[in-house]
């Protein structure tokens, strides 16, 4: 039976300049927990990080560049879910960036925001601005 793949070496999503800030001025931070799979959790999964669907093998690995990146393995074309709920600002834009590979479809997802990996086998970045509204909780996924 075919295995599917899922390897995330970065996820980053930071608030952009507010009102009253210079262009000079920095951004926030990044509002993900351990958005650079550095520190291992449970089970194979980063810390601050949760599955939901039928995984069979969760690791930290080296990446792209060498760098830790989370890999996920199933049998067959099961469907999980890598995500983190993650703490913001109401009606706040948000900037997120991920580096993404697969041997299958992947879907990036940070609230109403949807973005689509197409480079199978190969690392891809998803990048997109998202607006909060009066949210203070976003969900960032990985499917």
């Amino acid at each position: 039976m075919p295995k599917r793949t899922l390897s995330i070496l970065s996820a980053v999503l930071i608030m952009l300049a507010t009102r009253g800030q210079t262009a000079g001025q920095a951004a926030g931070p990044d509002l993900i927990q351990n958005g650079a799979f550095a520190e291992a959790g449970e089970r194979g999964l980063a810390r601050g990080w949760s599955v939901s669907g039928p995984m069979t093998r969760a690791s930290l690995e080296s990446g792209r560049e060498g760098r830790a990146c989370q890999k996920l393995e199933t049998t067959g074309r099961s469907v999980f879910t890598l995500w983190q709920d993650v703490t913001v600002e109401p009606n706040a834009t948000l900037y997120f960036t991920a580096w993404v590979k697969s041997g299958d479809r992947v879907v990036g997802r940070i609230g109403p925001l949807t973005m689509a990996y197409t480079e199978q086998g190969q690392w891809q970045q998803l990048v997109g601005l998202v607006r909060t509204g009066a949210a203070a909780k976003l969900k960032v996924e990985f499917l």
